[in-house]
């Protein structure tokens, strides 16, 4: 435990550099799981409805608030863009993400509130 301060202290930055490194990587962590998590479940429901019914119900955030079988949790949100997709946002530590459902699977995710893509074709942002 000594030798691991003393390198600590004699590196670069010195010992509030790993400190604040340690944290950093554990913030991120806890926002990697909580976002994958929150995202996941929701993903996961809407694209149980689009195999269910050919496309994504045209439910409003109140509606799945006052679902309780709903897998929806605090801090998302979403945004209907057609029958065929949806955005999902979702507030996490890091920062919000948002997510493209589009055809049943998910497109993929991207940093900040994001609304639905123009060209569904050519969903830009999102990439795939």
């Amino acid at each position: 435990m000594v030798v691991v301060l003393g390198w600590a202290a004699l590196s670069p930055g010195g010992l509030e550099a790993r400190l604040t490194g340690v944290n950093s990587g554990l913030r991120n962590a806890v926002a990697d799981i909580t976002q994958n998590r929150a995202l996941e479940d929701a993903s996961t429901m809407f694209d149980d409805w689009y195999a269910q019914q050919g496309s994504y119900p045209q439910k409003t955030q109140s509606d799945l608030d006052d679902d309780p079988s709903a897998a929806w949790g605090a801090g998302m949100d979403v945004e209907w863009c057609s029958p065929r997709a949806v955005v999902l946002t979702s507030l996490t530590v890091s920062g919000t993400v948002s997510r493209l459902l589009l055809d049943g699977k998910p497109r993929g995710d991207v940093s900040g509130k994001v609304g639905c893509p123009k060209d569904l074709d050519d969903p830009a942002p999102w990439s795939g």
